[in-house]
Parts: structure tokens; sequence; C-alpha cells
């Protein structure tokens, strides 16, 4: 589990961010990004992306219903159909983590060093490797710019990057992550 930490000035005690640096977050039908927070990341996941496969969900974190092995396998016809019930099950999956590459992606806690701004963006943490759900996950979606909402400059930074800096606010402390725990 990653850890929590606070950051924030050793001087001003200004908190910039608390967390593990951001947060999951799935892309809806207009394209909207839909948090998902911890614990319930895979569920919430599920039920944005079931509404756009014919997949039934059945809320055990995976749009898939298992399929039970039949009991009496001397049945030439039993037996092939629950060969196809696998193939179609596999089809089924095999569509739903390519959706999950195109829709996830991770937005990073960010600071403008211009105007003090604290604000999230995905810069593309995902891209290169998230271990999700047990499994290392590589997204396929776009990083944001990297520019301020707010003054529109291109001076920001993860705020995980600021340990160590000195603080954007006071100019005079430096930024400090205090372990809080684990997720």
């Amino acid at each position: 589990m990653p850890p929590i930490n606070i950051y924030k000035c050793d001087n001003c005690s200004i908190k910039l961010h608390e967390g593990w640096g951001g947060y999951l977050y799935v892309v809806d039908n207009n394209g909207n990004r839909i948090e998902c927070l911890h614990p319930s990341e895979m569920s919430k996941i599920d039920s944005v992306l079931s509404k756009e496969l014919t997949i039934p969900n059945n809320n055990f974190g995976s749009p898939f219903c298992r399929i039970e092995s039949p009991k009496w396998w001397w049945s030439k016809n039993r037996k092939n159909k629950f060969k196809e019930q696998q193939a179609e099950q596999l089809r089924q999956e095999a569509e739903y983590y390519l959706l999950l590459q195109e829709r996830i992606g991770f937005n990073s806690a960010m600071v403008c060093l211009h105007c003090k701004e604290t604000f999230y963006l995905d810069i593309g943490v995902a891209r290169e490797s998230l271990l999700f759900l047990g499994f290392h996950f590589v997204s396929t979606r776009d990083a944001d710019n990297m520019v301020c909402p707010k003054c529109g400059l291109m001076k920001v930074l993860p705020v995980n990057e600021l340990c160590g800096e000195i603080c954007p606010i006071c100019e005079i402390g430096r930024i400090v992550a205090i372990f809080a725990g684990k997720a």
C-alpha cells in the first residue's frame, strides 16, 4: 500500500496536500473525470464502465460473472456450450481491459509556483505503469498540459517533487512530507 503523507511547509505550516499524491479516475461517456477514491476504486470504475458494455455487473470488483463448470461432463453438448461460454467471457474481459486502458488515469496533486494555486493534473503517471489491482496496468491516455488553470503559466510541479525545496508560499521554509500512515 502506498504511504499517506502530509505535504506542508516547516515554517508557515501551510498544508499543500494530504494523501498519496493524487487519485485514480475514470472517464465517463461524456468525457468527465470521475474520482475513484480508495478503497472502492474498482467498484466505481465498474459502475462507470459497465454502462458502456453489455456485460452484467456482479458487484464483486469485476463486471464478469464466473462460469460454473457443468457437473456432468459426459455430454458433448454441455462440453461445447461450456467452451462457448468461456470464449465469450474471454472476449468480454479483453474488451473491458482495453476500455480500462483508454479510460483510467491518475490525477497528481500539483502546485503553481507563480500564483500558489493547488490543483490536480494527469501528468502521465499511469502511462509509465500503475500497479493496479495486483497487476501492472499501462494507460493509453494522454497526459494533461502542465499549465496552471488559474494563471495559465507553466510553472507547475507535483507536490511530492517539492519535498526539500523552498516553500512557494512563504519562501523561507522547506516543504516536508510527514508520514501519516498507509492506505
